[in-house]
C-alpha cells in the first residue's frame, strides 16, 4: 500500500530539510543529521548538529464534495552545541529553514500553502553550550473524506 498523504509530506519536508548543508549555499550544516520525531532530551552529543521533523497536531475541516483539508502543525527543531556561538548558530539555523522552505512552499505540489507560525530559542549551558531553535509552520493538502490515501 503508498504511503498515506501525510507522510508523503512529512517525507518531503524532510527530504527539503535534507538539502540543508554550507555545500548547498546555506550557513550550517543540520541537513546532513534529519530525524523523524527525535525529542529535545533525547538528542545525544554526537547527533548534533542535527535537525528532528515533529508534526504535534492536524487540523481537519470537511470541504463541500466529500473532501477534508488537512492543516498539519510541522514543527522543525535544529539542535547545534559549540564552545563560543551556538545562539548565533541556531539564528543561522534558523533562516536556513525558512530558506529551505520558502524554495517551493508547495513541496512539488503536494500542499497547497505554507505559513510559518513562530520561530523558538532555546539557549544552555553544559558542558558545551547547546542551542535549539523550534521552526513551526502550518501546511495544508487535501483528501477525500475518510481517505488518507486520496
Amino acid at each position: 500500500m503508498p504511503d498515506s498523504k501525510l507522510e508523503t509530506v512529512i517525507s518531503a519536508i524532510a527530504a527539503r530539510l535534507a538539502t540543508i548543508t554550507q555545500a548547498n549555499g546555506y550557513e550550517t550544516d543540520i541537513g546532513l543529521k534529519v530525524f523523524d520525531w527525535l525529542p529535545v532530551e533525547k538528542m545525544e552529543t554526537g547527533d548534533l548538529p542535527c535537525v528532528s521533523v515533529q508534526h504535534p497536531s492536524i487540523a481537519i475541516n470537511r470541504q463541500p464534495s466529500s473532501v477534508w483539508r488537512h492543516k498539519p502543525e510541522i514543527v522543525v527543531i535544529a539542535m547545534n552545541a559549540s564552545a563560543t556561538d551556538s545562539a548565533r548558530q541556531a539564528r543561522k539555523a534558523a533562516a536556513d529553514i525558512i530558506a529551505a522552505v520558502g524554495t517551493d512552499k508547495t513541496f512539488g505540489g503536494l500542499v497547497f500553502d505554507c505559513d510559518f507560525n513562530t520561530v523558538e530559542f532555546d539557549v544552555q549551558q553544559k558542558d558545551k553550550i547547546t542551542a535549539a531553535v523550534k521552526v513551526s509552520f502550518t501546511v495544508t493538502f487535501q483528501t477525500t473524506q475518510f481517505n488518507a490515501y486520496a
